[in-house]
């Protein structure tokens, strides 16, 4: 059922993003003022789990998904976006799981800590930050 509703809201922006193009008009309101990031980052600061995460990384797709709906297409390759909602954004999981993790018992999210740094080095993101925070997830979790 998840994964139903997941590919009839990407259908639905796909849609939505193509038929924008097609009119060949751009929405102006969309480039006028970026998302508002504050909830994101108190929530940054208050996750300690993979759940909570997990619903900062949905509701970070569903600011893509608004600004594509009403032009943006591209607020992904934002900085300001990857600031809070990218790069940023595993970034700080990275540094918790470090934080958190324990010799006798892991974070739920080094997996995906580690996976985040993997695509981060291989995007050329994140710098030596990265390659560091890789190195240290990957000895807390026992990886």
């Amino acid at each position: 059922m998840r994964t139903l509703k997941i590919v009839l809201t990407a259908a639905f922006v796909l849609a939505a993003c193509d038929s924008k193009e097609s009119d060949g008009k751009a929405d102006g309101k969309a480039a006028e003022a970026g998302p508002d990031y504050s909830a994101i980052d108190t929530k940054v600061k208050a996750a300690k789990s993979g759940d909570d995460w997990l619903k900062i990384t949905m509701e970070c797709g569903s600011l893509e998904m608004d600004a594509a709906m009403k032009g943006n297409s591209k607020l992904g390759e934002d900085a300001e976006f990857n600031k809070h909602c990218g790069t940023g954004l595993k970034i700080a999981r990275a540094k918790q799981v470090v934080e958190l993790s324990k010799p006798d018992k892991m974070h739920d999210s080094c997996i995906t800590a580690s996976m985040d740094m993997d695509e981060l080095i291989e995007k050329g993101k994140g710098g030596d930050e990265a390659k560091a925070l890789k190195d240290k997830v990957n000895a807390a979790c026992g990886l």
